[in-house]
């Protein structure tokens, strides 16, 4: 699906998958793994505490818009031998979406416009 290309940085890549797990396994999912400092936040604990937001103020727009971390590991690292940031692993599994250029109609388009501005709004 993707992949950074960069020669210092988080290295990430994100790719389809598939899930034997009985409670995945008719899911499109799309995994995402990264190698970002160990002190950045981790994205899903962001993503948790937003759905969790959301879920209190009871907001399906916002709920329907934010990916569910369906499973999210950290591995441990050693610190950089070269003196650079110490890195962590971060492997997060959720359910795919769908790209805006799937969009075919104009009335689509509106809908995605008008959810996007009603997300903002919180």
């Amino acid at each position: 699906m993707t992949r950074q290309h960069t020669l210092v940085g988080r290295g990430t890549v994100v790719i389809e998958g598939h899930a034997d797990a009985p409670d995945l396994v008719d899911r499109d999912l799309m995994i995402k793994i990264s190698w970002p400092s160990t002190d950045r936040a981790s994205e899903s604990d962001i993503i948790d505490t937003a759905r969790t937001y959301a879920a209190k103020k009871n907001n399906r727009v916002i709920l329907d818009h934010i990916p569910e971390v369906l499973r999210a590991e950290d591995y441990s690292t050693t610190p950089a031998s070269d003196g650079g940031r110490t890195r962590t692993l971060r492997v997060i599994v959720m359910e795919r979406f769908h790209p805006i250029a799937t969009i075919v109609t104009l009335d689509d388009l509106l809908k995605v416009m008008i959810d996007v501005v009603e997300c903002w709004q919180y």
